[in-house]
């Protein structure tokens, strides 16, 4: 009896645990930051914003990032990774360990586009992660209201 009483407490603990905790990545400086929300792509590049907007309490979850197979970083929630991409087709992918989902890119020269990533409830501790384009102006918003993450690489 006192063993199914001491169970059922580190149960819950540990689902209270799961809800109040928070996912958290590295941020680049302030001056990082305000640099990628100028919206200006270097000469002969385009800029590619990936945008994990608020979260539901208690997500606990990163997105992992990819861009052409390379990993580039992780998305917490309220954050953003801006990459730098050459011209041409590029795949941006998100992954976790019950899905991957990718979307592809034709990047032009002096452009900027904007992707949200976010995660949907699919069965009992199912998160699937989900990756689709979002409109300038919404992702200008997105990003204008988001911490930059620190990305592993800066595109290709």
């Amino acid at each position: 009896m006192i063993a199914l009483r001491f169970g059922r407490q580190i149960g819950i603990a540990g689902l209270l645990a799961l809800l109040c905790g928070c996912a958290t990545v590295a941020t680049t400086s302030s001056a990082q930051n305000a640099d990628a929300r100028k919206f200006q792509p270097a000469p002969g590049t385009a800029s590619v914003y990936l945008c994990r907007s608020s979260a539901v309490i208690g997500d606990t979850l990163v997105a992992e990032m990819q861009l052409d197979g390379e990993s580039i970083g992780a998305l917490a929630p309220n954050t953003y990774l801006m990459l730098s991409v050459t011209p041409g087709h590029h795949v941006l992918t998100v992954t976790g360990p019950t899905n991957s989902e990718q979307a592809a890119l034709d990047a032009v020269a002096g452009n900027n586009y904007f992707f949200n990533v976010s995660f949907s409830w699919d069965g009992p501790l199912i998160r699937h992660r989900h990756i689709g384009p979002m409109s300038d102006a919404d992702g200008r918003n997105a990003v204008n209201s988001e911490n930059r993450a620190a990305g592993t690489v800066s595109g290709s």
